[in-house]
């Protein structure tokens, strides 16, 4: 009897054994994964819970709360989604452009045809439209963030401004010219 006790108590005794080398091997893994001690950079992580594809030794983990994976496309039909916490590297902000218009009128707010607009950019380049019949013009593919000079001329009409300088964040519509009334 006393044998067999002292067999069970080996076993329980090694059982205890393996079973803390088995976590302090886990915990040594897992630190040296997420990056503790010495010269390193975190560039992107993310501690996630829930989802799919877990591995206990590697840390691997795929999916997020409210996310069913993360860092990964998934599309159907026309629409796609990256989810996650980071975008990847290839989506990078791009200057957009936009149009730029408004109307030409006469000093009682009358709508004045076939008046030249030109809008001059930063580097020179100069673009040129006629007002229509109602007054409006517009210029499209403009560059966001640039500041252009923006000019009317007519040989009928003088203007108020005819030329102004706009800065453009985003569409503008209302670049209004107005002319001086006869004397």
């Amino acid at each position: 009897m006393r044998k067999l006790m002292n067999g069970a108590f080996t076993v329980v005794v090694l059982a205890i054994f393996l079973f803390l080398l088995f976590v302090a091997l886990t915990r040594a893994q897992a630190s040296d994964i997420v990056a503790s001690g010495g010269n390193f950079t975190v560039e992107k992580a993310a501690l996630a819970g829930g989802g799919n594809e877990k591995q206990m030794l590697s840390l691997t983990e795929h999916g997020t709360s409210g996310q069913t994976m993360a860092g990964r496309t998934s599309s159907a039909g026309p629409f796609s989604m990256y989810s996650g916490f980071w975008t990847p590297e290839n989506l990078v902000p791009t200057a957009a452009n936009v149009s730029v218009g408004g109307r030409v009128t006469d000093h009682n707010g009358t709508g004045i045809r076939n008046v030249v607009v030109t809008i001059t950019s930063q580097t020179g380049e100069v673009r040129s439209t006629l007002s229509s019949s109602f007054g409006y013009y517009r210029f499209q593919e403009v560059m966001v963030g640039e500041t252009y000079l923006i000019s009317v001329y007519s040989k009928r009409y003088s203007f108020f401004e005819p030329t102004r300088v706009l800065q453009v964040a985003d569409e503008i519509t209302d670049a209004d010219f107005a002319a001086v009334p006869d004397e």
